[in-house]
């Protein structure tokens, strides 16, 4: 893909583009006078489904097909979409381990509350689990096809390590800034480790299943919190 630079840097521009539109409709500012989505409805169902759905389509299905059909050749493999060789799998699976430790510890938080889970004033039944995982692992598939796919493996060649990690780490950063400086400061340390853990180990799923095992861990034990909370209060 990198033979095609004038191409590849297209297919990141419309990314670029869509990032933006979405963020638009998503989470337009409730100070601005006509926010697309009201604050009131942001966190229903219905609106957190089709945030999912759509940065799905954006960040994973268009970028994909406009390589697709500009550059026959081009394969998912060359920005990362493989299996990791196997040295990977022990350090992964401690990694999350810590992942699911460290979130567990500040669920409760204000800071936490604020933002997990996603899906508000909801009843979970096995069913809302399913749907909330399964658009969980469709809107980071795409989130990670963008930031740890096309932003790392064709410009390594470019920018090498450094540089590619830095661009990456300031866009990642960019990308938390409508949820506040403490997200943006978190985002920062993990997307460092996850960027190099795609770029040593040649593969984003590591990167994908960290988001993912992130992401569940959050909604899980801020929802637990806050029953918990709605249990003390109604005693």
């Amino acid at each position: 893909m990198t033979k095609e630079p004038g191409i590849y840097y297209m297919v990141l521009l419309v990314a670029g583009l869509l990032f933006v539109v979405f963020v638009l409709i998503f989470y337009t500012p409730s100070f601005l006078r006509r926010p697309l989505i009201p604050a009131e409805r942001r966190g229903t169902v219905a609106v957190v489904v089709a945030e999912r759905l759509t940065g799905f389509l954006f960040f994973g299905v268009i970028p994909w097909l406009l390589l697709k059909t500009s550059l026959p050749a081009f394969s998912v493999r060359d920005v990362g979409v493989d299996v990791p060789p196997r040295v990977w799998y022990l350090p992964s699976l401690l990694f999350w381990v810590l992942i699911v430790a460290g979130v567990s510890r500040v669920a409760g938080t204000p800071a936490s509350l604020e933002q997990y889970p996603q899906m508000r004033r909801v009843t979970w039944t096995p069913a809302m689990v399913l749907l909330n995982a399964f658009t969980w692992a469709l809107y980071l598939a795409g989130y990670e096809f963008l930031f740890r796919g096309l932003l790392i493996f064709p410009l390594l060649p470019v920018l090498g390590i450094a540089g590619t990690m830095a661009l990456n780490l300031v866009l990642y950063a960019l990308a938390h800034l409508h949820k506040g400086w403490r997200e943006v400061g978190g985002s920062f340390f993990f997307g460092a480790l996850l960027v190099l853990a795609t770029i040593f180990s040649g593969s984003l799923l590591i990167s994908f299943f960290s988001h993912v095992v992130l992401a569940l861990s959050n909604g899980y034990f801020a929802a637990r919190a806050t029953r918990k909370m709605q249990d003390d209060a109604g005693r």
